[in-house]
């Protein structure tokens, strides 16, 4: 994949973290093991480090657009999630943020999450007009 890709967006810092044991892609909104584009510029990352991939997709209560009917929808497809990676080899991290949690539970996890000895992160991206506050 090229870097040029129009739908990539490469930060002034690219190098990746010396001494790191795996890539770390944090799936957000392309909640799919196949047809990513982030997840294909992060295993291509991991290739070329030598490096396997570990999927992060964490799921929280309490941001602004939360309701039961989209989160229904994604705990459905976590089963599928799995098995998706599973078939490709993939490592996949999902991580329920419960309401009965105690307050900074989830912080707690990303904190550690990034603590680990992550080579380079590659996060994937939602620009579209539903996704800003203002709607």
């Amino acid at each position: 994949m090229s870097t040029t890709e129009p739908r990539l967006f490469l930060p002034d810092v690219r190098t990746p973290r010396p001494g790191g044991e795996f890539v770390l892609y944090w799936m957000q909104a392309s909640q799919r093991a196949d047809w990513n584009l982030a997840l294909e510029f992060a295993i291509e990352q991991a290739n070329a480090l030598r490096l396997p991939v570990l999927v992060y997709h964490g799921l929280r209560h309490d941001y602004p657009w939360a309701s039961d009917r989209l989160h229904t929808f994604i705990l459905q497809g976590v089963v599928d999630l799995y098995a998706g990676f599973a078939a490709r080899g993939i490592q996949y991290a999902f991580y329920l943020d419960a309401m009965g949690d105690p307050a900074g539970a989830a912080g707690d996890a990303v904190a550690e999450l990034k603590e680990m000895a992550v080579s380079l992160r590659v996060l994937g991206s939602y620009p579209a007009a539903a996704a800003r506050e203002d709607v």
